[in-house]
């Protein structure tokens, strides 16, 4: 029996409603081991559409700064590869209907062993997964094994990629394409770069499946702006910046507030 695509019909039913999906990025294990699924349930009572669970990774070079930290005190607290799959489990039985995606380094996952990784996230019924430093030589054999076990495999490209990698990409992808909005690594940017506009205009040429734009990704203003011309907005940075402030150390309550000014 095929598995309902949860991304695609999110997708689908926000832009029958003119709305853009709302996806935010949530180190696993993060601030505390068991903080993850208080996260999650407040950012999808919030209006977050689609969870992306960061695996920490002890050399992540795409994450700045921020996403770095949070990634190494999940570390030390004990946090692996493993036990995000165990979080990941957890959250699907609470939230069957929201979609959920891996994003990770293939390091990490190679370690792991990449078949015995798809055929776990297949076994807990998660939809989809993004290799942040996917070798081009790895992608046709990554895309097969995904495909084995109905991942979407969901590529990244930023405004520097070339005509033929977009092309590529848009052949490929599965889920949605995830357009890189700066240069550079993860964080929070006052301005956004005009080129991302042209980027995706350049993705649309080739595949209609959608397209959702992150990094640097901050405040309402930017997630207004970027709404005019995608499908999808990913936050990542910003929020974990909102659990990183919180004096009170009550980060699921932090990551509300955050929220309904970002995406109200």
């Amino acid at each position: 029996m095929k598995k309902i695509n949860r991304i695609e019909n999110t997708f689908k039913t926000n832009k029958n409603k003119n709305k853009v999906t709302n996806i935010v990025y949530i180190t696993a294990g993060f601030p505390e081991k068991n903080s993850t699924e208080k996260i999650v349930k407040t950012a999808i009572d919030s209006g977050v559409d689609i969870i992306e669970l960061g695996i920490p990774f002890s050399d992540p070079l795409g994450d700045g700064p921020i996403i770095q930290e949070a990634g190494q005190i999940a570390l030390d607290s004990g946090i692996n590869t493993s036990k995000c799959l165990d979080i990941a489990k957890n959250i699907r039985l609470s939230h069957s209907e929201i979609p959920i995606i891996f994003m990770g380094y293939y390091n990490s996952l190679l370690s792991f062993g990449i078949e015995n990784f798809c055929s776990k996230m297949k076994s807990i019924d998660i939809d989809g997964l993004i290799i942040a430093d996917l070798p081009p030589s790895e992608s046709k054999e990554m895309l097969k094994i995904t495909k084995r076990f109905d991942i979407s495999l969901v590529p990244l490209l930023a405004i520097t990629s070339s005509e033929e990698s977009i092309r590529k990409a848009c052949e490929n992808a599965t889920g949605f394409i995830y357009c890189i909005s700066s240069l550079g690594v993860t964080g929070m940017r006052n301005t956004i770069s005009n080129r991302i506009n042209e980027l995706v205009s350049k993705v649309r040429k080739y595949t209609d499946i959608p397209v959702a734009v992150g990094f640097g990704i901050s405040n309402n203003n930017q997630v207004k702006d970027i709404a005019a011309f995608s499908d999808g907005i990913i936050i990542g940075s910003a929020l974990i910046k909102s659990i990183m402030d919180d004096e009170n150390k009550n980060a699921s309550k932090n990551v509300g507030k955050f929220l309904s000014k970002v995406i109200k």
